[in-house]
């Protein structure tokens, strides 16, 4: 494999979850190894990056510890932001487009992604590389205000791939979103 998928979960864990399957044929897709890792904090599912969205020290402290764990793995590998894909889901496609604002990224794969941080659209020091903005259309679980906040970063001059599967929910995704990125 040529290419470093980090891949961000939202709540739950990585090894088993349905949506992984969908990461890995898009991996394939792009000759890519999966990098995964579970988040540090303890959920009923598995494991969460952070509690509310609001809590703008938790999540600064997620993306502290992403950041220092594909630190560790680009560094082994010798490669750098600039060469990685980054993909996440929910609380991970915030995050992973959040880490890509702050640190760069070949581009970003965001799974029904919601993006509510101001100061990191500040802080933003990378613009060139697209976000795959995949929402699911049966979603119950991120609400209409959030699934348009991709407008946020359109506004703001990024570019932005506007993809919406039209049979997935927040959980389960049609294998047919594998072509369309």
């Amino acid at each position: 494999m040529k290419n470093l998928m980090i891949f961000l979960l939202g709540k739950g864990s990585y090894k088993d979850d349905p949506k992984y399957g969908v990461i890995r044929e898009i991996a394939k897709k792009r000759q890519a190894e999966i990098f995964a890792f579970n988040a540090p904090m303890v959920h009923k599912n598995g494991f969460k990056w952070f509690d509310k969205r609001e809590d703008i020290a938790a999540v600064n402290e997620a993306l502290a510890f992403i950041a220092s764990s594909i630190e560790k793995e680009i560094r082994a590998r010798h490669l750098n932001y600039k060469d990685l894909i980054i993909a996440g889901h929910s609380q991970g496609a915030f995050l992973a487009i959040a880490i890509a604002l702050l640190k760069g990224a070949k581009e970003v794969i965001a799974l029904t992604p919601a993006f509510y941080s101001d100061k990191i659209l500040e802080e933003a020091a990378y613009k060139n590389f697209p976000i795959y903005w995949i929402e699911a259309k049966n979603d119950m679980v991120v609400n209409e205000e959030m699934k348009r906040s991709y407008k946020i970063l359109q506004n703001a001059g990024f570019d932005v791939r506007y993809i919406l599967s039209e049979n997935s929910t927040h959980d389960k995704f049609e294998a047919s979103i594998v072509e369309e990125v």
